[in-house]
């Protein structure tokens, strides 16, 4: 038998809820919450978490948004970081970019990488603070450096675009490739382009169709978008106006409104010269 004190209880709720067994873990919830009752505030974090999901528990976002505000009162930094997005987005709790911005940059001062991130997409599109590139980036690359797969693309992104830096391919297909190697499609399906291009990389329309694949296999319709474009081309793959159509009528069903013109377009042309 275990100790009832919080501590022991959230150690035994952790063991039942990583048992994966639905029974354990509901047996987990109910022990989550006597020590999150009790003051444990990673306990608090697990019980925000699964209302928030709906695991072992029936979905409260309004649940999820009281318990991660008890956890982030605390200090911890995931629960913080979770109730800044929820401010953000208005679940469980009414709108608050303010809030939001609170929390992200409490969260932040204890180096969250995704806080330092989310801050960061703040200080870029001007939300609750003036706009400011420079201190955007300096964000992206803290976070970056903590080895966030988002940040890495979104300082990738700064560096494609010239935004708070001067504008570098280079520099933007090294960070896309620390995040491509951690399965960002993002970043796979943009440095696949730079490579198609040879943008401040070797070209290479092998590994462009390699990128491009992979980021097509997590479902990104631009990633759908290039694989049409390389058959359609057919430089590298072989010429298939059938597997471009294919692409372009995927990426297309998945809300790329950029392909609809491409599809418009080989629909039109003559499927006699389809090199299959």
């Amino acid at each position: 038998m275990f100790k009832k004190d919080p501590n022991s209880l959230y150690a035994k709720a952790v063991e039942l809820i990583n048992s994966g067994e639905e029974a354990k873990g509901r047996e987990a919830f109910r022990l989550f919450m006597k020590a999150a009752k009790a003051g444990h505030a990673d306990a608090q974090f697990y019980v925000a978490s699964m209302y928030h999901s709906g695991t072992c528990v029936e979905e409260s976002l309004e649940e999820a948004f009281a318990w991660y505000t008890k956890a982030a009162e605390q200090g911890l930094a995931d629960a913080q970081v979770n109730l800044g997005t929820l401010y953000e987005d208005g679940i469980g709790t009414e709108r608050s970019l303010e809030d939001a911005f609170r929390w992200y940059s409490a969260a932040a001062t204890q180096d969250h990488p995704i806080a330092l991130n989310n801050l960061g997409n703040m200080y870029e599109l001007g939300r609750h603070v003036e706009k400011d590139p420079r201190k955007a980036l300096e964000l992206y690359i803290k976070s970056a450096d903590l080895g966030y797969d988002t940040a890495q693309f979104n300082v990738g992104r700064c560096y494609a675009d010239g935004i708070g830096t001067e504008q570098s391919y280079r520099r933007a297909a090294e960070w896309y490739a620390k995040s491509s190697e951690q399965g960002n499609m993002y970043a796979q399906n943009n440095l696949a382009t730079l490579y198609l291009g040879g943008d401040g990389v070797e070209q290479s329309h092998e590994k462009a169709l390699e990128l491009f694949t992979a980021s097509a296999e997590q479902g990104f319709p631009y990633a759908f978008l290039g694989l049409g474009q390389m058959y359609e081309d057919g430089t590298f793959v072989g010429r298939s106006i059938e597997k471009a159509t294919k692409w372009y009528a995927k990426a297309v069903a998945a809300g790329c409104t950029e392909a609809e013109e491409y599809l418009e377009r080989i629909s039109a042309m003559d499927n006699g010269i389809s090199g299959e």
